[in-house]
């Protein structure tokens, strides 16, 4: 007795199926890692083109490397974001401030963002 509807083969396609879902997953998950040590590379003042090559040919081992070997982020240097502002766009200037809405410090006159938090005036 025969099975009209029987395919022999049919299990390698819900493997194969199952195999590229995982490789896409991979891959999404790996450039999401480079755009994060690029972005953080960034802040500190890294090379950050070079930390996304690393990233993205070594994978995680690139990732766990750089975890490793970055710099602290920069004192004279404020992120706010994606963007890093110097501190001399938040040095006081001693007239006539205003109080920060977010902690309330004292915000100098002409200062584009508060000293204490980096807040934007």
């Amino acid at each position: 007795m025969t099975f009209p509807y029987y395919d022999p083969f049919g299990a390698f396609g819900a493997i194969f199926g199952i195999m590229i879902i995982v490789i896409i997953a991979s891959c999404v998950i790996q450039i999401a890692i480079a755009v994060w040590v690029y972005n953080d590379a960034k802040k500190r003042n890294m090379e950050p083109a070079m930390w996304l090559a690393i990233t993205l040919l070594a994978g995680c081992i690139g990732c766990i490397i750089y975890l490793v070997v970055r710099d602290p982020i920069p004192t004279d240097t404020i992120p706010i974001g994606n963007e890093a502002y110097d501190t001399q766009d938040v040095r006081p200037k001693l007239e006539n401030g205003t109080f920060c809405s977010n902690c309330g410090s004292e915000i100098p006159a002409g200062a584009k963002f508060c000293p204490s938090c980096g807040n934007p005036r």
